[in-house]
């Protein structure tokens, strides 16, 4: 049996056929965790966790000279790695609300999941362009005139002679 436009299964009529087709996503809501939710649906923008995603994005486009300079396909990154963020931020409130370890002493699965986030995010920062860089350490002979300078007295562990 085949339905007639602008009416339901049940035979009722609706009174605006198009509205279902012209309706937009809903937004999502996180609640009980959620991270189902943040998959593919669009985040409500009142609540805190569509605030931090925005607030990284905007910082990481910032970061990268502005919304000018960024291409459509390098804010797609930014955007997944802003949502890596707040996936990983989650993850880590469940590790501190339900603890490492489960009931039989093994690892819960949210330390895995900020494992495995943690170096998702990494990927997707290293494809954004952040890159590892060496901090600047100065010599030990370099360090210790610094230190003397100060005014500071070198401590046992950095001259190897036990002071008297």
């Amino acid at each position: 049996m085949s339905r007639k436009v602008g009416y339901r299964m049940d035979g009722s009529r609706v009174k605006r056929p198009d509205s279902a087709r012209l309706a937009k996503p809903k937004a999502v809501a996180i609640r009980h965790g959620g991270m189902g939710a943040l998959r593919g649906a669009r985040l409500d923008r009142r609540t805190r966790e569509a605030k931090f995603e925005l607030g990284v994005i905007g910082a990481r486009v910032a970061h990268l000279g502005g919304e000018s300079q960024v291409s459509e396909p390098m804010l797609s990154i930014v955007r997944q790695s802003a949502r890596l963020e707040l996936l990983l931020a989650l993850a880590y409130a469940e590790v501190v609300r339900k603890g490492v370890l489960n009931a039989q002493g093994e690892l819960s699965g949210a330390v895995d999941a900020v494992l495995s986030i943690g170096r998702e995010l990494r990927e997707a920062l290293r494809a954004i362009g952040l890159e590892r860089r060496a901090k600047q350490v100065p010599s030990l002979p370099e360090y210790l005139a610094a230190r003397a300078a100060a005014g500071e007295a070198p401590t046992e562990k950095e001259t190897g002679e036990v002071l008297p």
